[in-house]
């Protein structure tokens, strides 16, 4: 379905994130997560007691099924932005949830999360590990978006 009058059409996902802030007249970015983050962390931990999540996805297959949430949504798989922002945490309170999702409801628990990790990579060099590589390309998805947008 087709957007009209320049807006996004509401079944194709957004590639970047709408981030929350304080007040309008404030461009204070809110770090606290969302209500719907809470309930979501929360559902996560009891099905996590309940060993309802598997095996941690491989990148190639984060990639393969964030490639194919894009297409079914009537996207374009080459586009890494959009692939990135529908690639699925494979880690942590937010497991199963995608990138764009996680910086739109808890975005202080990203920051935290890509500090850590950056300051692992300063200090190894890891391969063929499904969550570091997961935290890899959530890193690189918020740089590409800045990337882009101060060009």
């Amino acid at each position: 379905m087709a957007a009209k009058d320049g807006q996004r059409d509401p079944f194709i996902p957004p590639k970047r994130p709408l981030f929350r802030f304080r007040n309008k007249e404030n461009s204070e970015l809110l770090l606290t997560c969302t209500d719907r983050a809470k309930d979501v962390a929360e559902m996560i931990k009891r099905q996590k007691g309940d060993g309802v999540f598997g095996p941690k996805l491989t990148k190639d297959q984060v990639e393969m099924e964030a490639k194919k949430r894009v297409i079914d949504a009537s996207g374009d798989p080459s586009n890494k932005e959009w692939v990135l922002s529908q690639s699925l945490l494979q880690f942590g309170k937010y497991q199963g949830k995608n990138f764009i999702w996680l910086l739109q409801n808890d975005v202080g628990w990203a920051v935290m999360l890509m500090s850590e990790h950056e300051q692992s990579r300063e200090k190894i060099i890891r391969s063929s590990d499904p969550q570091w590589d997961n935290k890899e390309a959530l890193y690189r998805y918020p740089n590409y978006i800045f990337n882009c947008i101060f060009k």
